[in-house]
């Protein structure tokens, strides 16, 4: 699977694909379920798990200050979850864009406009570090969890 940086029986972790941001990833699970509420105890233990992993291996490969975790199911009923590595160059290229450095970080805007002004095939600045190396450092750090 393209830009797949974990996959197992139950959760495929991959790059987003609608978003150039390296290490934006969106764990998706395969059971069917489309709310935290369907999952068994063991499924949520080993989501808790993984998520966690994931964010640590977000964390190291981008450097992120934060990672954000996101799930709204909207669009695609099935659960899945969006987590955005906030590093320090995109809040101060959000606040550049924004003009808002003045003010607290707004979490649910700097992940709104990330996905606007750096849809797939962007060309995104060197200091984010490239796609296809931040997918290799994922998938390195996520190989554990096989």
């Amino acid at each position: 699977m393209k830009n797949c940086v974990f996959e197992s029986d139950w959760v495929v972790v991959k790059q987003a694909d609608f978003c150039a941001v390296p290490g934006y990833l969106v764990v998706t699970l395969t059971n069917g379920a489309e709310s935290l509420a369907d999952l068994s105890v063991e499924t949520s233990q080993q989501l808790g798990a993984l998520l966690s992993k994931t964010a640590a291996a977000i964390e190291q490969a981008t450097a992120a200050d934060r990672v954000y975790c996101l799930s709204f199911c909207e669009q695609l009923r099935t659960l899945h979850f969006h987590l955005l590595p906030r590093t320090s160059q995109l809040l101060t290229d959000y606040q550049q864009a924004t003009n808002c450095a003045d003010q607290a970080i707004n979490g649910a805007l700097l992940f709104e406009w990330a996905r606007d002004n750096y849809p797939a095939g962007a060309a995104m600045p060197s200091a984010y570090g490239e796609l296809v190396l931040v997918c290799e450092k994922l998938r390195a750090a996520l190989q554990s969890l096989s």
